[in-house]
């Protein structure tokens, strides 16, 4: 057993290195001249047409990322900014992610290194996306190559797609939602409820509302295939139901700390 788990590790790790290398080449641009890469796909326009082509990413969302980073050092809790249209909130509005995870780096390191911040923090979210969609193709038997394309795919089909300054951290956990239904229903069953409510609340704390929405009703479409297919008993599988559906509470819960700001805010 020792020696497939050595394999699948070297595979594993053989898979990332593919996958950065692609992420290099994605990024050459920004990374070996400097430009801009927005979402709109403008690389390389010069001032002022190339603000016309950066999007909210660049002139919005990071300015916010910043003065709530800065409230944060302070000992300030994030909750409203003064220095736009005469006070908005900052935790209300979702897209600033005030409690995503990766955001912590933007709360750890020093003012200074902000910009370089940023620009790591969408390399671990790619890469999360990747290693998410990895494990996910493995767990339904595929070899190590087809997990390669699966994971890179995902990545630059839906995440990295968007350009450098795509931001959505929302997405990246659909296919560990997937993978944690799989692990639901083999051998790993403790685990699975163990982190399927994390990774069912995650997306609403990722800056994108509508992505967390769908991502969570795929994984529960999911979830019904794979009980449709299980040979168990009608009450067996309404437990399995009624189990599911708890552990979505339990993720709303969790989520709550943000979808009632943002509520409050739309309102």
């Amino acid at each position: 057993m020792m020696s497939g788990r050595k394999a699948f590790i070297k595979e594993f790790a053989l898979a990332s290195a593919i996958h950065l290398l692609c992420l290099a080449f994605s990024f050459q641009a920004p990374l070996l001249q400097g430009r801009v890469d927005s979402v709109q796909q403008h690389a390389g326009a010069v001032a002022p047409q190339a603000m016309v082509g950066m999007s909210e990413m660049v002139y919005e969302i990071q300015p916010a990322l910043f003065v709530q980073a800065r409230q944060i050092k302070r000992g300030i809790f994030p909750s409203w900014s003064p220095l736009s249209q005469g006070g908005t909130p900052l935790i209300g509005k979702m897209q600033n992610a005030v409690f995503s995870p990766l955001h912590l780096l933007l709360y750890v390191l020093p003012l200074a290194c902000i910009p370089y911040a940023f620009t790591l923090i969408i390399l671990l979210n790619s890469y999360l996306g990747f290693a998410f969609a990895y494990l996910y193709a493995r767990s339904l038997r595929l070899n190590w190559w087809s997990g390669t394309l699966a994971g890179t795919a995902f990545v630059f089909f839906s995440l990295v797609g968007g350009g450098l300054f795509s931001w959505s951290f929302s997405g990246v956990y659909l296919p560990l939602l997937l993978l944690l239904v799989e692990l639901y229903f083999s051998r790993q069953r403790r685990l699975a409820v163990l982190f399927l409510p994390w990774a069912a609340a995650l997306p609403f704390l990722g800056g994108h509302f509508e992505s967390a929405v769908w991502g969570n009703v795929v994984c529960a479409a999911y979830f019904l295939g794979r009980l449709s297919q299980q040979k168990n008993t009608t009450r067996e599988k309404w437990n399995s139901l009624a189990a599911f559906a708890g552990l979505l509470l339990v993720a709303a819960a969790i989520a709550s700390i943000q979808i009632i700001p943002a509520k409050e805010y739309v309102d």
